[in-house]
């Protein structure tokens, strides 16, 4: 919607412009920094806001804040290397999210043929970039723990795991909790494991 109202503007002010029936990339691209902006100066202050100084702020030349990353050398784009910083809990940032899971697939389970849902457990392998996809049923702590059985018995035990700390995995945790560490440590340790 916004991305017709600068057209509409320059038309009132007789700017010319294209008067086309669609919409092109640069209106749309403009459209959306200009709604980044506007999120931005109503979430904070300015580029010093105490809530960015951990995330090495720094102003691109749209006006957009951005996040200095330590991959800021890396040969990738500039939106990779320095990602626009929006609050999660905004409205708009929320409908965004929300619509590129349903763009691209990620909200909500699979339906198998005879009307169960199914998920998907993605394991990634930070060294060789490696995926693995686990089939699961249900998101119930165990069913996670049987999956990542199977993972270790298929691909070899890691050597250190990082999770997005979904509910699922919180629940994992209160069950390891339960666990004999000092013996489970020191078998890992002779595994090799972190």
């Amino acid at each position: 919607m916004l991305a017709w109202i600068f057209p509409f503007y320059n038309k009132l002010r007789k700017i010319a412009s294209d008067s086309s029936k669609t919409l092109s990339v640069s209106e749309l691209e403009k459209a959306e920094i200009s709604l980044m902006i506007l999120i931005q100066k109503e979430s904070f202050k300015d580029v010093n806001d105490d809530k960015l100084k951990k995330l090495r702020p720094i102003i691109d030349c749209n006006g957009l804040i951005r996040a200095k990353t330590n991959i800021s050398n890396r040969d990738d784009t500039n939106d990779f290397k320095f990602p626009i910083i929006l609050p999660s809990d905004h409205t708009v940032v929320k409908l965004l999210i929300m619509n590129a899971h349903n763009d691209l697939l990620h909200a909500g389970p699979l339906y198998l043929r005879n009307g169960p849902k199914a998920y998907i457990v993605l394991y990634t392998c930070a060294v060789y970039r490696a995926i693995h996809l686990e089939l699961i049923t249900s998101l119930t702590t165990e069913v996670f723990l049987q999956s990542l059985r199977r993972f270790i018995a298929r691909r070899g035990r890691p050597t250190t795991i990082y999770s997005d700390n979904g509910t699922n995995f919180k629940g994992a945790e209160r069950l390891l909790h339960a666990l004999d560490w000092d013996g489970i440590l020191s078998k890992a340790a002779e595994e090799k494991i972190q």
